[in-house]
């Protein structure tokens, strides 16, 4: 018996009239079971959601579904269920007589019974209907923490189907969009600088690009929002002033803290500034450094020409070789020149380059000695600016040329281009001294005169040290260049052993206090070529050297992004020029550096010398 079946009631028996014999009843044949796997019709009606909700009423319906199961199949044993209708057959012979047809008729007429529910599928629609009703609890739960989707109606309120209601994500793509808005804002200013500037260059004041930039972008030097970050510029330039009477300056911690917290607001020639007077007030603090640099990206557009040099500058001068930063100076100085190449195309203007000689020579010389890789692209842009700029430099700017820009950013073209142009303007010949005629000459005018030879003495070795450069490591390209060329470098070698001493550092000190305290007979500031060595010594073993040259690294001659490191810090690129050139003449050094001369005590540093002095 199939217990899915709903059982009916047993149809009345009929009536048989006395000695009728009863009918045959023809035999019932029981349908096939069904496959063990086969599910049941009602488990096909099953709803999707009849998952994990579902789990504890299938612990109900699986514990009351055998016992009811159980009793349906004992109901039909004893007559319950219902059986096979039996066949119409005459009752005697092969003809229906009228008893028969009367029989038929009250059979087919009698009242049907109502059909008895079975307790098993009872049990199992009770579970379908708790589960439905949990389900209809989560989705009213899941209605109330969504809202519904932009333009999904009615309908999907009702379902339950929506997006989280995200407030956070909101308010933080509202903050983007007035970031970005305010970043359009600033790069529309800065093209409407530039729109001036080249303006002012088609009007004819072309020559002194320096001065022209100034003028129009004088009013970048105010502050723009006052208060703290105005009293920080104020500081930093009466530090500043300070310094240069002699008087004690003020300490820097203060100002950088309070610099640090104002940068946001900063706009991009103050945050320039605040780079630079820090960077003159010598105050050693990479944080603080970084954290002005990392909101220069987002005003790069709005750096002038002047700025963006300004920028490159200040981290040469402090060494901190931070390729990125470079990399987007140098790609700023590639876009302008090229906007600058098409302006000047389109209005037939006759300007050069949006950059002087002296910043191109700075921009160049910064790249260079941070061992900035210059893409092909950007090398290109620069080269081609700098062979329009090479014939209107002048001596003083030849001379700023560092021996490095020559090696890795000139090609031979421009090396012989620059070359030439040094020989016309006489760099590095005739370096005159300030000499007076009268007892009591003027006071600002000698200031002026032994600060601008101060400068070109610091500066004029790089001429000196190109030449010999290119004497010694590309004689062959020496040999090609022409004879008036070949004679202003002869000149330059010969006059490099009167170059001007240069002042030696702390280190160099130290070292030579102690070689006189054990005896030891030495030389300071003696030129090997355009070089100036820091220690000659004469040597106390007599089958050993004659002289041993000690060269003291300050921490000048290392990358100040190192120094936090813990491998060795690294040296920089004019260092290691100077290294390689030293060799190359044929002169042995002994390095002392500044790393392990701090971390030795007095004792410890005599020894160190007394066995670097007598081991040759």
């Amino acid at each position: 018996h199939d217990p899915a079946r709903r059982p009916v009631n047993k149809p009345p028996p009929v009536p048989r009239p006395k000695g009728a014999r009863a009918p045959e009843r023809a035999p019932t044949t029981s349908p096939p079971p069904a496959p063990a796997s086969a599910p049941s019709p009602r488990e096909d009606k099953k709803p999707e959601a009849f998952n994990d909700a579902a789990s504890v009423a299938s612990t109900m319906v699986t514990n009351t579904a055998p016992s009811s199961a159980s009793s349906a199949g004992t109901e039909g044993i004893n007559g319950t269920l219902p059986r096979m209708r039996a066949p119409v057959v005459p009752a005697n012979g092969n003809r229906f007589t009228a008893q028969d047809i009367n029989a038929f008729i009250q059979e087919v007429g009698a009242p049907k019974a109502e059909p008895v529910e079975d307790p098993a599928l009872a049990a199992v629609d009770a579970a379908q209907e708790a589960v439905a009703d949990v389900m209809s609890d989560l989705q009213a739960a899941s209605r109330a923490d969504t809202v519904p989707a932009a333009g999904a109606g009615p309908e999907a309120a009702a379902d339950g189907l929506g997006v989280p209601e995200r407030r956070m994500l909101k308010q933080s793509m509202a903050e983007l969009d007035a970031w970005l808005e305010e970043d359009r804002g600033r790069r529309g200013q800065g093209e409407t600088r530039q729109k001036q500037r080249q303006q002012a260059m088609r009007n004819g004041r072309v020559a002194p690009v320096d001065v022209v930039t100034a003028a129009i972008y004088e009013d970048d030097v105010v502050l723009s929002g006052g208060g703290s970050e105005h009293k920080v510029v104020q500081d930093l330039r009466a530090a500043k002033a300070a310094r240069k009477k002699g008087e004690a300056p003020p300490s820097m911690q203060p100002i950088a803290d309070e610099a640090k917290k104002v940068a946001p607001k900063l706009d991009s020639a103050s945050l320039v500034e605040v780079l630079k007077l820090f960077a003159s007030a010598r105050h050693e603090d990479s944080d603080l450094y970084l954290r002005l640099l990392g909101e220069i990206p987002m005003q790069v557009r709005e750096l002038s020409p002047g700025s963006l040099v300004e920028a490159a500058s200040v981290l040469r001068r402090l060494r901190l070789r931070e390729p990125t930063y470079m990399e987007l100076f140098s790609m700023e100085v590639m876009n302008t020149c090229r906007k600058f190449d098409r302006d000047t195309r389109d209005t037939g203007s006759h300007a050069l380059s949006p950059f002087s000689p002296t910043q191109l020579v700075k921009m160049c010389n910064a790249a260079s000695q941070l061992e900035t890789k210059w893409s092909t692209r950007v090398l290109a842009v620069v080269q081609d600016a700098m062979g329009k700029l090479i014939p209107s430099m002048t001596a003083e700017v030849c001379e700023m040329v560092h021996p490095c820009t020559v090696l890795a950013v000139m090609n031979d073209a421009l090396k012989r281009q620059y070359l030439e142009r040094c020989a016309a303007t006489g760099a590095g010949i005739a370096a005159t001294r300030f000499e007076t005629d009268c007892a009591a000459p003027d006071i600002n005018q000698h200031a002026a005169a032994r600060e601008a030879q101060r400068r070109r003495d610091k500066r004029i070795r790089n001429v000196y040290t190109t030449e010999f450069c290119i004497r010694k490591e590309s004689f062959s390209f020496f040999s090609s260049l022409p004879q008036e060329v070949r004679t202003h470098l002869g000149r330059l070698k010969d006059g490099a052993e009167q170059l001007p001493v240069e002042e030696s550092g702390s280190l160099a000190g130290q070292v030579a206090e102690i070689l006189s305290q054990l005896g030891v007979s030495y030389r300071m500031g003696v030129n090997c070529g355009p070089f100036q060595l820091h220690i000659v010594a004469e040597g106390t073993n007599p089958l050993g050297e004659k002289t041993r040259v000690y060269e003291c690294h300050e921490t000048s001659a290392y990358y100040a992004a190192e120094h936090a490191a813990v491998e060795e810090p690294a040296l920089t690129a004019e260092t290691k020029l100077r290294q390689r050139l030293l060799q190359r003449m044929g002169v042995k050094v002994t390095v002392i550096d500044a790393w392990s001369w701090r971390g030795m005590s007095e004792a410890q540093r005599i020894n160190h010398l007394v066995k670097l002095h007598s081991f040759q």
